[in-house]
């Protein structure tokens, strides 16, 4: 059992010399670039915009109110364009989040009004 035990170490300091052989050869062949790719410089980056939706309303919270009306993003759309909501037909709501005042107009959170298990 112990001629096993020192195989086995032997063995193992051997893939741990070998290793630390072929990493210290692929260490000494790297070449170093000082300068920065040239493409890098020249992208410029885009226009970042802040954005925070309230979970109650919908609404983002960082529209400027000077810009019109606010933009409410649990609406219902097709192609784009925003679909009329009707508080009697579940069907017209689309997807609504919990926590988001339900359609019908109770004034409720939907989690305790329509979305209620």
């Amino acid at each position: 059992m112990n001629e096993y035990n020192s195989a086995a170490g032997w063995l193992f300091e051997g893939v741990l010399a070998l290793g630390r052989q072929q990493i210290t050869r692929q260490l000494m062949h790297v070449q170093l670039q000082l300068e920065a790719p040239p493409d890098l410089e020249e992208r410029a980056l885009p226009q970042m915009q802040a954005m925070h939706i309230n979970p109650d309303t919908g609404e983002n919270e960082f529209d400027d109110p000077a810009s019109g009306p606010r933009t409410v993003t649990n609406t219902p759309r097709i192609a784009g364009r925003p679909v009329p909501v009707n508080p009697n037909d579940p069907g017209t709501w689309g997807k609504v989040q919990r926590n988001a005042l339900c359609p019908c107009g109770s004034g409720m959170k939907f989690k305790q009004c329509h979305g209620a298990l």
